[in-house]
């Protein structure tokens, strides 16, 4: 007669088991998602220049946000961004509008990945703006 033999090791994860994914591929993951967001962005602003090009160069979104951003911003900081950077000031404002909306794409694909609701939010959130 065979005794019997105990395990110390724990049994195998069961394959739908979600806690049972592999802590490697995460990072991955994460990483497929924030570049699936900064792609869905640029797709979206690549259809809003190519419709504002049909309709009339004023209604870009870039250059609409810029117009706002310089409608809202305090007089010292206009003084500021003319005082540095001259007649680049109208670049660098749209360097950093491209720059905030990547930041968010990118931000927003990772959210995307744990709350697909939070995803379409802030899509929508996104075409509002």
């Amino acid at each position: 007669m065979q005794g019997v033999t105990a395990s110390t090791r724990d049994p195998a994860p069961l394959r739908d088991d979600p806690d049972a994914r592999d802590a490697g591929s995460r990072p991955l993951r994460n990483a497929l998602g924030a570049v699936a967001g900064l792609l869905a962005a640029m797709v979206a602003l690549g259809f809003a220049e190519l419709t504002a090009a049909l309709v009339g160069p004023s209604s870009s979104p870039v250059i609409a946000v810029g117009d706002a951003v310089i409608t809202l911003t305090p007089e010292p900081v206009k003084e500021f961004a003319i005082r540095n950077f001259g007649e680049n000031d109208k670049i660098v404002l749209v360097a950093g509008t491209l720059t905030v909306i990547a930041l968010y794409a990118l931000a927003l694909g990772l959210a995307a990945l744990r709350n697909r609701a939070v995803g379409i939010a802030g899509v929508a959130l996104f075409g509002a703006v």
